[in-house]
């Protein structure tokens, strides 16, 4: 276990996966490759087509080692319209934001601490680019955001 209590991840797969998730929350989309056979390791939500209809020159190409393996790594920015990945507890926290409860209430609601909310709420602003949560609740109702849960009915 890593000292922050998340399992660290033991083959290729699970850091490609790893290093995904990573730059989805930095903005980016990526594509993880095996470098001899192009075969995809891992990948950010549409990065395919988000390499596809990439600007020229936009593409950033990279090697990693990953437990040892060569990897090639693909980057571009994520497109300012690109549908946001939220995990499942964020998802629920973004339908209750919207929902116009406060962190309190919705700490009450899920049974976890008012810091562990606001925390979700930076990071779903962060995801969605905005900086209010009546931003975010709009990003919410427009489709933008997917996961678990996700989409928020009206």
């Amino acid at each position: 276990m890593a000292m922050n209590g998340h399992k660290r991840p033991t083959d290729e797969g699970d850091v490609a996966s790893a290093l995904a998730a990573l730059f989805t929350k930095l903005g980016f989309v990526a594509v993880i490759r095996h470098p001899d056979t192009a075969d995809v390791v891992a990948a950010t939500p549409h990065a395919e087509h988000a390499m596809r209809t990439a600007p020229p020159g936009s593409i950033r190409i990279a090697s990693a080692r990953i437990n040892g393996e060569l990897v090639r790594v693909e980057v571009v920015p994520a497109p300012p319209d690109a549908p946001v990945q939220l995990t499942h507890r964020q998802a629920e926290v973004a339908r209750l934001v919207a929902d116009g409860l406060q962190n309190g209430a919705i700490a009450e609601r899920l049974g976890i601490s008012a810091h562990t909310v606001r925390r979700h709420t930076e990071a779903i602003l962060r995801s969605l680019n905005v900086s209010s949560r009546a931003a975010a609740a709009e990003e919410l109702r427009s489709g933008r955001a997917h996961g678990v849960g996700a989409g928020i009915q009206e």
